[in-house]
């Protein structure tokens, strides 16, 4: 697949503005493109050739929603994490990343409080290999316009829900 000039320019871009933490590469965008959902996993793709770098994320705005495109050598996941080094504290600190993320953060494409975190739900298995699977997990969470709305303007126009799971709760965090 063949990047437009901008699209290629976006993922370096993305690369350069890069974090890494421990093993894993995380990255913002701080532009929107019509071929973000494109140059987004390239990027992340790009980040797994740094050196030590065995997983990457790359979150985007796409039509007003964050994305994220992650990718991983395999060696980041809840049945080697001991041998990754990535602990609790870790997953602590992705998600107070996550719960923050556009906190004091603007941009030219992204006006000082135009985007926020609304709500974010938290999953925690009770052993390493998981009571579900990712998808049934993602499946259990709807978000869904209202019937008495025709065209979204804020997060109140959508009814949010989340299936319950059994043995299987998560943190909500709602900041709406």
């Amino acid at each position: 697949l063949m990047l437009a000039a901008c699209g290629a320019e976006g993922v370096t871009r993305i690369v350069n503005a890069a974090q890494i933490y421990k093993t894993c590469a995380v990255a913002e965008s701080d532009f929107s493109s019509e071929d973000m959902r494109v140059v987004a996993p390239q990027a992340a793709d790009e980040l797994l050739g740094i050196d030590g770098v065995d997983g990457s994320f790359v979150l985007y705005d796409a039509g007003g929603t964050i994305n994220i495109s992650a990718r991983s050598m395999g060696a980041i996941n809840v049945q080697l994490a001991e041998k990754t080094g990535f602990t609790d504290e870790d997953a602590e600190i992705i998600k107070e990343a996550l719960r923050t993320l556009f906190e004091n953060d603007s941009s030219s494409a992204r006006p000082d409080g135009s985007m926020e975190v609304v709500r974010l739900y938290w999953w925690r298995h009770n052993c390493k290999s998981g009571q579900y699977s990712s998808a049934k997990v993602h499946r259990c969470l709807h978000v869904e316009l209202k019937e008495s709305v025709a065209q979204a303007h804020r997060v109140e126009d959508y009814n949010i829900t989340c299936d319950t799971l059994n043995g299987l709760t998560p943190e909500v965090y709602d900041e709406y």
